[in-house]
């Protein structure tokens, strides 16, 4: 397990806030946000968010006390990113704005990189 700083991933204010209610509320203080780049959709791959557990080979960035889990093959991918959590008439999610995007499909749910 590996720690990286906080420059690799960082999270907004919402984001932070969301995240750490959900712990709470979840009962989940030992894990943290798992963010995967994973093959899919029509521009070639897709972010996976999810809690949990750091296992032996993952990277952790703390930010904010939040921890952000990643494993390495992803990590090249995410450098740079911010994940937002925004709330509108579209609905609640979470979002990952990320410089290395080369294209994203036209419906936002996959990125080609």
């Amino acid at each position: 397990m590996e720690t990286k700083n906080q420059s690799q991933i960082t999270l907004t204010d919402n984001a932070v806030k969301r995240i750490t209610t959900l712990i709470q509320q979840q009962n989940r203080q030992d894990e943290g946000v798992r963010v995967k780049v994973v093959p899919g959709g029509c521009s070639g791959f897709k972010y996976d968010l999810n809690f949990g557990k750091p296992s032996a080979n993952d990277i952790i960035v703390e930010y904010q006390g939040v921890k952000i889990i990643t494993d390495g093959e992803s990590m090249p991918f995410l450098i740079g990113s911010k994940i937002e959590f925004i709330e509108d008439l579209h609905g609640a999610r979470f979002e990952v704005i990320n410089p290395n995007e080369a294209s994203q499909c036209g419906c936002g749910s996959s990125v080609g990189f």
